[in-house]
Order: structure tokens, then C-alpha cells, then sequence
């Protein structure tokens, strides 16, 4: 017997954790970036950089790409650039996870 399971659509709640996280990354300031985060041994500056990151290898796994092919940090960002880079990627995430015709396909994720 073949049993097929119907994963719920978390766009939603991903769509709604990017609406949560893009006011605070707004109100970042210079002086913010060497402070701690909750991520033990990571700062502000640290955080941003892997979210940077995170919002360029999205795409890119999405249209298959392997997650590894894109860094997990990135580097080279003004204390005054994140903000910018930041929502420079972000209709290209969004982009990425809305197609329907996307659900149900499998990607490679370094997370399993």
C-alpha cells in the first residue's frame, strides 16, 4: 500500500517571518553591529551577514542549485550597506517560494 502525506504550505509563515525580521534589520545602525545576538559567539553583524546570505541561496536552491554552490556568510558589506543589500534580495526570495508550481518539488537544503 502506497501512502502519500500532504505537507501544509508554510509560504505563509515564512512570508510573515520576512514581514517580522525586514523592520528590524530597518532599524539597524552602525553601532549595532558588533553587539551580541542570541546566536552564541555571533554578532548583529554576524546575523546580518548569514541572513544576507540565506536571501541569495534561497533563489538559487529554488531553481536548483545546490545549497553549498552559494556562500552561508557574506562579507564585503558597508556598516552603512546592510539595510540596502538586504532589500535589494528580497523580492528575488519572495519571488523564489511563491510559485505554486514550485510545492511538492524536492531541493537539496544544508539542513537535510
Amino acid at each position: 500500500m502506497s501512502e502519500t502525506q500532504t505537507l501544509p504550505d508554510t509560504r505563509p509563515l515564512f512570508f510573515q517571518a520576512l514581514d517580522q525580521i525586514t523592520p528590524l534589520i530597518d532599524s539597524i545602525t552602525a553601532a549595532d553591529l558588533d553587539r551580541p545576538t542570541p546566536c552564541q559567539g555571533w554578532s548583529v553583524r554576524d546575523l546580518l551577514s548569514h541572513l544576507i546570505a540565506v536571501s541569495v541561496r534561497i533563489p538559487h536552491i529554488a531553481a536548483g542549485g545546490q545549497p553549498y554552490e552559494v556562500p552561508s556568510q557574506v562579507s564585503g558589506i558597508a556598516d552603512d550597506g546592510w539595510v540596502l543589500a538586504w532589500h535589494a534580495r528580497l523580492g528575488a526570495v519572495r519571488a523564489a517560494v511563491a510559485p505554486d508550481e514550485g510545492r511538492g518539488r524536492i531541493v537539496s537544503h544544508p539542513a537535510g
